[in-house]
């Protein structure tokens, strides 16, 4: 009977220390990342699979949990001092991908209240937080970004992106394509969510936008004589309105 109730001390005395030492450590733990909080800048990536899980009018919401919501934008801790080229590795890495073959934007406020991608990050060898601080209109502690996937690979293995792609000479090339968002509003359902992004030249008309959005959304070719599609355009985000204009515009 002694023996047992020693066993029984001498058990609760070890539980009782890992407790404390594991409780240490965190308390240590979060001293150090105090201490070396300036160091480090949060990075919120926009992904294919956040944005298509995304019910709201935007983009994301950049202040949701990712740990809890699927449509919150990815976090990182990364170093200020590290390059972008690290930051692309590393996203590419959790995305199970080639690191030449995604490009990251630099999200901005705009004036419509909305966040939009304003222009890619062509130059990877800066460091995070020069990239950051060149992007004025970004208003946010945390560097924001949107990651784009190619669609289209080129022989030697590098992405060939439909505008700002980089030419042998050093020139970065730009062109008329716009970059568009596309979501969808499920009647049925009364639920909106993210499909996909694509390129449209800005002088097309508004109908030269179905074909591309039935096949997108796997369609077919052409809609059924008893049914029609319906164009929004978000120029706010709580202002929708329908695309009656003839031609594409870009907010």
């Amino acid at each position: 009977m002694i023996l047992r109730q020693f066993w029984d001390v001498l058990f609760t005395y070890v539980l009782l220390e890992r407790k404390f030492e594991e409780e240490l450590a965190a308390r240590e733990a979060r001293r150090k990342e105090r201490e070396e909080q300036h160091l480090y800048i949060g990075v919120k990536v926009i992904t294919d699979s956040t944005f298509q899980a995304h019910g709201g009018t935007d983009l994301a919401v950049f202040d949701a949990n990712p740990e809890t919501d699927p449509a919150a934008p990815r976090f990182y801790r990364f170093l200020r001092t590290s390059s972008v080229q690290e930051l692309v590795n590393e996203i590419a890495a959790d995305l199970g991908m080639d690191p030449r073959h995604i490009r990251l934007w630099i999200m901005v406020n705009r004036q419509n209240k909305t966040i939009r991608p304003d222009q890619p990050v062509m130059d990877l060898r800066p460091s995070v937080e020069e990239t950051y601080n060149r992007a004025a209109a970004n208003r946010d502690q945390s560097f924001r970004v949107w990651t784009e996937v190619a669609e289209d690979i080129g022989p030697d293995g590098e992405a060939i992106w439909p505008t700002y792609q980089g030419q042998s000479t050093g020139v970065m090339m730009k062109n008329d394509l716009i970059l568009l968002f596309l979501k969808w509003f499920d009647v049925e359902t009364q639920s909106l969510r993210g499909v996909c992004h694509t390129y449209i030249n800005k002088e097309k008309k508004v109908e030269e936008l179905i074909p591309l959005i039935m096949k997108k959304m796997g369609w077919g070719e052409k809609l059924a004589n008893d049914e029609k599609i319906q164009l929004w355009e978000v120029s706010a985000t709580t202002n929708p309105h329908p695309l009656t204009f003839p031609m594409l515009n870009v907010v």
